[in-house]
């Protein structure tokens, strides 16, 4: 499947249950010293379209490490960290985000 420009797929995928497919996909441009970079949600759809959704929050980057769709539904979880926007500080604080049609 053909990721849009600027995506690189990670090791989290699973099958929507509609025939395509949801990954974590990270970004390939920006900060190369960043601790991890930026994370989306990418919607493949069995037609070849793709869609990423990016979790923001403020004064920093969601940096997605896992994903799972909830048997019988639609629905999606995430989880993963969020970091503050500099590169030099790494702190993080754990996130789980959820995701439904």
């Amino acid at each position: 499947m053909a990721v849009p420009k600027g995506w690189r797929f990670t090791d989290a995928a699973v099958a929507d249950g509609q025939g395509g497919l949801r990954a974590v996909v990270a970004s390939t441009t920006g900060d190369e010293d960043v601790v991890a970079a930026e994370t989306a949600v990418l919607s493949l759809t069995p037609t070849g379209s793709a869609t990423p959704a990016e979790p923001k929050i403020a004064g920093g980057r969601v940096v997605l490490r896992g994903l799972a769709r909830v048997p019988g539904t639609h629905r999606f979880w995430a989880v993963g960290a969020a970091f503050p926007a500099s590169p030099e500080m790494s702190a993080s604080t754990s996130v789980v985000y959820g995701w439904r049609p």
